[in-house]
């Protein structure tokens, strides 16, 4: 048996409990927490790789293929700059159903596919909108913050990587863009870059993977806990890159490059 008590009363306590047999007393501090299992590593395995265009600042997968999204400056802030969007061929690096943007200035970083529509963050501005891909007419806009580097969905709601509130992913509902939750790890080390949302075979609920300037392992969330930490022995020390999930494969977007992976549980 183990009992607490204020010190005031050590005295009389520890007296009395010389003839209770199997009492212990410990007096203002705390017992030492017993020590967690540690957290399963994910292994990705490359599966292969391929030049991205010149400019390629987002990458999304609808269901059955990547969309690409690249910048091309044309000027200086007073000249609108041209924003391409269209669906990418890994195998054989075509383009198809492009159309183009020139009616802004800003710069787009990062973009998801959300129920059929494309989706685009203008990252010096702080907004958010969505394309019709057949057309590219925006179809919704909302505010946010700026310093946006990514976005992801589970379907339901939008998952934005915030690093200008040091290193957070923001859950928004994808009809007014309100905040109905927040993600937060210390490993983001207040450098969060690309985010991944998906669901494992056999899971009831959806991962959050989140990439770092400041390592090069990716914790893995489910709700507020890391579970797990996915690695590659090829990476460099950050993850300054994109993120998407192709079905069960991750692509990866770094340095005008997407690489494949094998996720390994």
């Amino acid at each position: 048996m183990r009992i607490a008590f204020p010190g005031f009363m050590r005295a009389v306590l520890f007296a009395a409990a010389l003839l209770v047999p199997g009492c212990t007393l410990y007096f203002d501090e705390e017992p030492e927490p017993e020590p967690g299992l540690p957290l399963p590593t994910y292994q990705l395995v490359p599966s292969g790789n391929i030049a991205a265009p010149a400019g390629t600042v987002g990458v999304a997968w609808d269901g059955a293929r990547h969309w690409l999204v690249t910048h091309e400056e044309l000027g200086d802030y007073t000249v609108a700059d041209r924003v391409s969007v269209f669906a990418f061929d890994v195998e054989t690096g075509t383009r198809s159903n492009e159309f183009v943007l020139t009616n802004h200035t800003d710069r787009p970083m990062g973009a998801t596919w959300i129920q059929g529509e494309l989706w685009i963050n203008y990252m010096l501005t702080g907004a958010i909108v969505s394309l019709d891909p057949t057309t590219g007419v925006e179809t919704r806009r909302f505010g946010i913050a700026q310093v946006i580097y990514e976005l992801d969905s589970d379907g339901r709601s939008l998952f934005v990587a915030d690093s200008s509130v040091g290193g957070t992913v923001e859950v928004r509902d994808l009809a007014t863009g309100e905040i109905t939750d927040e993600l937060w790890t210390p490993e983001w080390h207040e450098s969060l870059r690309g985010i991944a949302v998906v669901k494992p075979p056999g899971a009831s609920a959806y991962e959050v993977w989140g990439g770092s300037l400041a390592t090069n392992t990716i914790p893995v969330m489910v709700g507020d806990e890391v579970v797990a930490r996915a690695t590659f022995d090829g990476f460099a020390n950050n993850m300054n890159a994109q993120f998407v999930f192709a079905g069960q494969r991750l692509t990866m977007l770094m340095n005008n490059q997407l690489y494949f992976f094998d996720v390994l549980r």
